[in-house]
């Protein structure tokens, strides 16, 4: 009877196992397609909008937008191709962002996204930092 019990914990103790590494392995791949993607044509402009088309083709949204900075100048581009230098970044999110140095997650109505689609209830921000180091060097948002 004792068997029955250690092979049926063994067996969830298992499937919990594999569970937990086909998700690492579905992020692993997310991030090598990325690389890949990042990769594909030098240049500044090229890998901004590489990562914008990727990051929306590979996990999904609405929009995606990027500022970032060049000599400390902020920098400001969208997956619509609008590029701009900005004299500040006046977007609060994106501004917790550069202060928290963290990620930020914003609920929201999904009728804010204009999507006409009636499955879903909620639509989501994300705004997180791209860091080298200890050091921001550009602000993600991702509209979902």
């Amino acid at each position: 009877m004792s068997e029955v019990c250690a092979d049926a914990q063994e067996l969830t103790r298992l499937q919990e196992r594999a569970r937990r590494l086909a998700k690492e392995k579905s992020w692993l791949q997310l991030i090598v397609n990325l690389m890949n993607k990042l990769s594909e044509s030098p240049g500044l402009l090229n890998t901004i909008d590489n990562l914008l088309h990727s990051l929306v083709e590979l996990i999904g949204g609405t929009n995606a937008e990027i500022y970032y900075f060049i000599d400390g100048q902020p920098k400001y581009a969208d997956l619509m191709g609008e590029r701009r230098s900005l004299p500040a970044i006046e977007d609060p999110q994106v501004v917790q962002v550069l202060e928290g140095r963290d990620f930020v997650e914003v609920e929201h109505a999904f009728g804010d996204t204009l999507l006409t689609t009636t499955p879903f209830s909620k639509a989501w921000t994300w705004v997180f930092p791209l860091k080298v180091g200890g050091r921001v060097i550009a602000v993600v948002k991702l509209t979902l």
